[in-house]
């Protein structure tokens, strides 16, 4: 049990489901679930032993296929789901690509969803933004 999370699987659930049935016109007669244990509990995560997906091997290969690739990962400062030190440790592991450009780490106001804040969501258009206009 999380007492975070599980008060905020209805309010997302509920938002979602009205959200593409309202604005998307998307309707369905299956259920919606936000969280699925069913699917988690028998998901394959290959070669992790504990159940967790890593990225960095992925992303490292990918950035040395594409060089120009740009990366931006956002943490909230306060999150304790995916702490940001724990983003800025593992990028910093990564051995630096010559012609690569370097994974950029930013850390906002808010915790795990700083996106509910308008602060974050303002910090995570930019950021955004900013990625895809290096890419122009």
């Amino acid at each position: 049990p999380d007492p975070v999370l599980d008060r905020s699987v209805p309010a997302l659930t509920s938002a979602f489901v009205g959200y593409i049935s309202d604005e998307l016109n998307f309707h369905t007669d299956i259920s919606y679930r936000l969280l699925n244990g069913d699917v988690t509990h028998n998901w394959d995560y290959g070669t992790s032993r504990q159940g967790y997906a890593g990225v960095m091997d992925d992303l490292q290969r990918a950035r040395s296929l594409n060089p120009a690739l740009g990366v931006v990962i956002v943490n909230g400062y306060t999150d304790l789901v995916t702490p940001y030190l724990a983003s800025r440790y593992l990028v910093n592991q990564v051995p630096p690509l010559a012609d690569a450009r370097p994974i950029r780490v930013d850390v906002v106001e808010g915790g795990h969803m700083m996106y509910f804040r308008p602060d974050g969501r303002r910090a995570l258009k930019e950021a955004a933004a900013e990625l895809y206009q290096a890419t122009q």
